[in-house]
C-alpha cells in the first residue's frame, strides 16, 4: 500500500491531522499523544472519536509494519477510563494472530507510565491483495 501523506492519523500534509510518529519494537508499535481542546468530545473529556481513531491507526501499522497491506474490518473499543484535555498517552498494538486474509491486533491507550489504562481496542483487519 502507498503512504497517503493526508491520512488523518499519521499524515504530515494534513493541516486538521494528529500527525502521529509512530515506532516500531520487539512487541509492536506504538506512539506518544497529548490531546487537546479540539479533540474534546463533553466537557474537558477526550471524544470517543479520537480514542477510537488512535486505536485503529495503531492496529493497522502494527499489520503494516509486518508487511501486510490492510484495511479495518471491525474495531472493538472498550473505555475504560476517561481521558481528559492536556493527559500525554502512550498508545500501543499488536498483530496477535494472522489467518491470512484476516489479521487480528490488540491495541490500548494508557498513561506513559503504564499505571492507568484508558482504552482498549481488538482490531479485524482485511489484506488487501
Amino acid at each position: 500500500m502507498i503512504a497517503d501523506d493526508w491520512c488523518f492519523a499519521c499524515g504530515r500534509a494534513n493541516p486538521l491531522g494528529l500527525r502521529l510518529e509512530i515506532s516500531q519494537d520487539n512487541e509492536g508499535v506504538f506512539t506518544t499523544f497529548q490531546f487537546q481542546k479540539n479533540h474534546q468530545g463533553w466537557n474537558n473529556i477526550v471524544h470517543g472519536g479520537i480514542i477510537s481513531t488512535l486505536l485503529d491507526e495503531l492496529s493497522t501499522w502494527a499489520a503494516v509494519k509486518l508487511g501486510h497491506n490492510v484495511v479495518t474490518a471491525q474495531l472493538i473499543v472498550k473505555f475504560k477510563k476517561p481521558i481528559t484535555i492536556g493527559t500525554y498517552v502512550r498508545v500501543f498494538a499488536k498483530v496477535t494472530e494472522d489467518k491470512g486474509r484476516l489479521i487480528y491486533a490488540k491495541s490500548q491507550i494508557e498513561s506513559l507510565d503504564k499505571t492507568i489504562l484508558y482504552a482498549t481496542g481488538l482490531a479485524t483487519l482485511s489484506v488487501i491483495r
